[in-house]
This record gives structure tokens, sequence and C-alpha cells, in this order.
């Protein structure tokens, strides 16, 4: 007769194997590497153009925060990965050790919506939505340092309707992207959960 496990028992830091702390780790660095690039590139578009600048790059930041913990699949994954990500990249970027703080709220963001699907719902229509969610969450985060307030409605429509575009696009980057690595085999005991 099976035994009956609690969610607490089966969602638990225990319920992690070696490889899955390794594999988080890799996919981390590797992501860490892209921040690099995107930040010198989200500076620069912001610098041009203000806060659509911002919201243009916003699905690369979408996939950076998101893909480690689909991937890995595991509670925790999110916050870890921002942890390490965070570390890694700021000495590097022109935010410094602040950037440690933005990842991490950005992890807790996902590790929130990961676990508001219960570890278990990982379709398109959810990572769409989480897609959503988090950037129109950016706004609120943006609002006073573009002071966005300031801005014509015209202008905060466009915001808006970019925001939505594109937290629509980063949900998407984040399954597609996902769902490849899983099925190159870097996580084989996870490759049947992609639905």
């Amino acid at each position: 007769m099976e035994q009956s496990t609690t969610f607490r028992e089966k969602f638990s830091l225990k319920s992690w194997k070696t490889r899955d702390i390794l594999v988080l780790v890799m996919i981390s660095l590797v992501l860490a590497l892209i921040t690099f690039a995107g930040a010198w590139v989200r500076t620069s578009l912001e610098a041009a153009i203000g806060v659509f600048g911002n919201r243009i790059v916003s699905p690369l930041i979408i996939v950076i925060v998101y893909t480690g913990a689909y991937i890995v699949r595991r509670p925790l994954a999110a916050i870890i990965s921002a942890l390490v990500m965070g570390l890694v990249s700021s000495p590097f970027l022109p935010a410094g050790l602040a950037t440690i703080f933005g990842y991490l709220i950005g992890g807790i963001l996902v590790e929130i919506s990961f676990a508001i699907g219960g570890y278990r719902n990982y379709s398109l229509p959810f990572m769409l939505a989480c897609g959503l969610v988090y950037n129109l969450i950016g706004i609120g985060l943006i609002w006073v340092p573009f002071r966005l307030g300031a801005l014509s409605p015209l202008a905060l429509g466009g915001v808006v309707i970019i925001t939505v575009v594109t937290g629509l696009i980063g949900g998407w980057l984040t399954k597609a992207i996902g769902d490849a690595v899983m099925q190159s085999g870097v996580m084989t005991q996870n490759a049947e959960l992609t639905s």
C-alpha cells in the first residue's frame, strides 16, 4: 500500500535531489551571463526612450527570473535561483549590490505564482498569466522612478499596452525555452511534466 504524503512533505527542501541543486545553479549561472548583456541593453534603451525601453526589455527579464524555477519545479527554486543570479551579477551591473535585492523581489514574485499553481501547473495559459501579472506588478515598482504619473494619458496607455503584450511574450518564451531545455534531457525526470 502506498503511503500518502502531505503537501508539506512533498514540497519541502527534503524533496530536492543533488541533481536538482546542480542543475538550478548551472541554469542560474547561464541566466546571470544573459543578464550582463540584458542589463546594458535595458539601460541604453531606458536612456534613449525612457519607460518604453524598460517595458520593451521586460520579456527578457521574465525569462531570466522564471526559467530556472520552471525547469527545476521545486519549492524555493525561484528564490535560490534569484540569489545565485544576484550574487554573480552584482559586481558587473550598474546597480551593484542593489541587484541582489532586485533579483530577490523577482524570485519572491515567481515563487508566489508557482505556489498558487501548487507547483503543478505549468501550462501555457498559466505561464502567460504569470508573465502578464509579473509585468503589471513591474509597473508598480517603476512608477515613482520613471514618474509614470506625469505621463499623458495616451503615453500611459501605451505603457500599459506594451506591458501587457511583453508580459504575454515573456510567459510564452519562458515556457518555450523551459520545455526545450527539459526535452533536451537536462531534467529527464521532469520531462513528462511539460504540458
